[in-house]
């Protein structure tokens, strides 16, 4: 199979290796399949109606054709037309808009894994067929009802048992929900503070923590 590379712009012929191998020129992680790119001429500015996957049309600075092939995830473009262009690096886009530097200092909820995220969601499923949904908006609840049953879950998983058999779902996933309602029904003046009187814990971990 025929390969490019975009560090040596040398042409090799390899019988099998997938993007991003080492080049056996340069030996420089640069390389990229050529054998499913049309290298026919093209008599207009366009290119074929199907393109390789992962490729997208550009405009040759070269031959001033719009026959540029790019991947910009990999830095690569190649353009079909230009005999004297086999593979050259080109910039990634840089983010210019306005609004990116007001998004940047806002709390991100994409940091949050989608997978703890859809497992919550079926705890709170459960939660809101049997009791309604939002059901601590509606009526205040007591923090120790909710830290009691995060613990329970908690030591489920300490003992070896990840999926509450009651539910079927995933104890970390109601020990989360269960402190989400903490979170929300405190921000919404609907919790009822029932801890016990302050305690030494934080000061004892401190003190306990040994210095690295």
């Amino acid at each position: 199979m025929l390969y490019g590379c975009s560090k040596c712009q040398q042409e090799c012929d390899l019988p099998e290796g997938k993007v991003g191998d080492r080049c056996p020129n340069c030996r420089r992680r640069g390389l990229i399949p050529l054998d499913d790119i049309d290298e026919d001429p093209v008599a207009d500015e366009a290119l074929p109606a199907t393109l390789p996957a992962a490729w997208v049309p550009g405009h040759c600075k070269t031959c001033g054709r719009n026959t540029m092939l790019q991947r910009r995830a990999l830095g690569l473009s190649y353009c079909i037309t230009c005999p004297d262009t086999l593979l050259v690096e080109v910039q990634p886009l840089q983010d210019t808009n306005p609004k990116s530097k007001f998004g940047a200092v806002k709390p991100s909820p994409a940091l949050i894994p989608s997978s703890a995220i859809l497992h919550e969601a079926k705890v709170f499923a459960l939660g809101a067929k049997k009791y309604g949904p939002y059901n601590w908006r509606k009526d205040p609840v007591s923090a120790m009802t909710y830290l009691n049953a995060a613990l329970r879950h908690l030591q489920a998983i300490i003992d070896g048992t990840d999926v509450d058999p009651e539910s079927g779902a995933s104890h970390a996933a109601h020990a989360r929900a269960c402190l989400a309602i903490l979170i929300d029904a405190k921000e919404c003046g609907k919790l009822i503070d029932d801890r016990p009187p302050a305690g030494p814990a934080e000061r004892l971990i401190a003190e306990f923590t040994e210095k690295l």
